[in-house]
């Protein structure tokens, strides 16, 4: 092997939140970190205040990811951050972190940024099979807003947009009438099952 076609690799400390061409996010604890690729150094991007269980959690990640209270998920957008923790969502402006507004449900299993505008699907319990929505945030709005609601699942297990055609697909379960692959190309004025 070349030496000059090898890298050199590098354990990284944390929970990679968000990696791009530009940069890697990720967050140790309560505080979120970003790196520039090309590199090394890495600089504090936003910090929760550690209150409660969320302190006590904090540093043992098996109990903070039991119990929900953790980082989950990262997203650039215009210069701020759009992150979601401890059952939360928040804004980050300018190492400023405040809340946007709680989550529906337990915590977005996997969410998406679409043309400028950021979707999750509701993931809790729901044994008694009540309605689960997918939600969306535009920046500069001040809270989200249902635009989907299913009527005969348990809950959405992600949300993923699709770079190449603009589609966004949605997967569902948990029983077998429940799982479904479903597919927008109209930012949910419609949605059509698809598998």
């Amino acid at each position: 092997i070349c030496k000059s076609n090898m890298h050199q690799l590098q354990l990284i400390s944390g929970r990679v939140l968000y990696r791009n061409k530009k940069a890697l996010y990720l967050a140790r604890g309560n505080k979120i970190f970003k790196r520039v690729h090309g590199r090394h150094e890495w600089k504090a991007v936003g910090s929760f205040p550690s209150l409660g269980i969320i302190g006590f959690t904090k540093n043992l990640s098996i109990l903070s990811r039991l119990l929900r209270v953790d980082i989950h998920h990262l997203f650039p957008y215009n210069n701020n951050l759009l992150i979601i923790a401890y059952k939360s969502t928040y804004i980050s402006c300018k190492n400023e972190v405040s809340l946007l507004e709680p989550l529906k449900g337990s915590r977005p299993l996997v969410m998406c940024e679409s043309k400028g505008s950021f979707y999750y699907g509701e993931y809790r319990s729901n044994h008694e099979r009540s309605n689960v929505h997918v939600w969306q945030w535009r920046p500069g709005s001040p809270r989200w807003s249902k635009v989907w609601t299913f009527t005969s699942i348990r809950h959405i297990h992600g949300i993923f947009n699709d770079p190449y055609s603009g589609s966004i697909w949605v997967t569902t379960g948990d029983e077998d009438s429940e799982a479904g692959i479903w597919c927008t190309n109209d930012e949910f004025d419609s949605l059509q099952l698809i598998a």
